[in-house]
């Protein structure tokens, strides 16, 4: 049985980055380091260099305090001095193997590992909600306005209430998922409250509106004019058109 060269409460130091490039295949991994059954990859490469605590001591390996990975006698390089600290985790921006592959992920995604460090691809949560649903979930409140208009109006021939009240109904929808974006950008900016459009504007603010039959998407400053839809980042302004851009189309009018 293979006799470790630590226990339980050592602190050690991770082997330097260079040995890891020296030593990693062309996808960044070097496969069972040393015949002691685990590899080691790019993820524990980001501890290249760095002090770690031996949490537990197993038959043949080590798992540490600060991760999840396994670790061997062969990835260490002694005990640590006393006098030593960890600087900050490398970036591994200097990892350049002959033949490296470099993957291009798909918009909206990112790479995940696995505990048997493994990859896959996970679809990244948007950062603000996407449906009306969503908004209304966020504020919690219901789905329905006071406003909603139901088959009856159709059927008793209300033709032109049903048509008003869709229009107030969708108006009334908008509101809320800006509501809702203007909650989240108030807790982005630390104010501890709903951000809100103040007039005149003392800074840029970015606005949807409805003129001249077309929507537009203006920015502004110093401006005094009312605006319903306006925000405080070009980002978040055009993010909210593209999640609602059928809800502003029904509405638009009132805009």
């Amino acid at each position: 049985m293979h006799k470790h060269l630590y226990t339980t409460g050592n602190k050690v130091k991770i082997k330097s980055y260079e040995w890891f490039k020296n030593n990693a295949d062309k996808y960044g991994v070097i496969y069972n380091v040393n015949g002691e059954g685990a590899d080691m990859n790019l993820e524990m490469a980001k501890y290249c260099g760095q002090i770690l605590t031996i949490e537990e001591d197993f038959e043949v390996s080590y798992k540490m305090k600060e991760n999840k990975y396994v670790w061997t006698d062969s990835m260490i390089e002694g005990i640590a001095d006393e006098s030593q600290t960890n600087n900050e985790l490398p970036m591994l921006k200097g990892f350049k193997c002959d033949n490296m592959i470099k993957y291009n992920l798909p918009e909206g995604y990112e790479f995940v590992n696995t505990d048997d460090n493994g990859i896959y691809l996970k679809k990244i949560k948007p950062k603000y909600p996407t449906t009306y649903e969503e908004c209304c979930k966020i504020m919690g409140i219901s789905y329905q306005t006071q406003l909603s208009y139901t088959n009856s109006d159709v059927e008793r021939g209300n033709t032109y209430l049903t048509k008003e009240k869709k229009l107030l109904d969708s108006f009334l929808r908008l509101r809320i998922c800006r509501n809702v974006y203007w909650k989240i950008a108030g807790e982005e900016m630390g104010l501890n409250k709903p951000w809100e459009f103040e007039n005149p504007s003392k800074n840029w603010i970015f606005a949807i509106e409805y003129t001249g039959g077309c929507i537009y998407k203006p920015n502004w400053t110093n401006i005094t004019r009312n605006y319903i839809l306006v925000f405080p980042t070009e980002k978040m302004r055009d993010e909210f058109y593209e999640n609602f851009k059928d809800l502003i189309e029904e509405c638009k009018e009132l805009l």
